[in-house]
């Protein structure tokens, strides 16, 4: 809340969040106050985006499963684990 207040005092008037590990329901109650604060943005949550293709995964988007690790591995697949 702190970075979108600040971030909107110096001028910038468009967010969009996307929270993408963990803290989903602390994020939607952040975005809620802001919003009653006159911040207008919309929340993407990767999780979202993931869980309801149950055709695709053995297991639709828990925390560190299958979807959030395939993804991490897409973004970095340098990254050495």
């Amino acid at each position: 809340m702190d970075i979108v207040r600040g971030a909107a005092e110096a001028g910038y008037n468009k967010f969009i969040i996307l929270s993408a590990h963990g803290q989903v329901s602390t994020t939607l109650v952040a975005v809620h106050k802001l919003g009653l604060e006159g911040l207008f943005h919309p929340l993407l949550a990767l999780y979202d985006f993931l869980r309801d293709n149950r055709d695709v995964l053995e297991d639709y988007m828990w925390h560190a499963d299958e979807a959030e690790t395939a993804v991490g591995l897409y973004l970095y697949p340098n990254t050495s684990t």
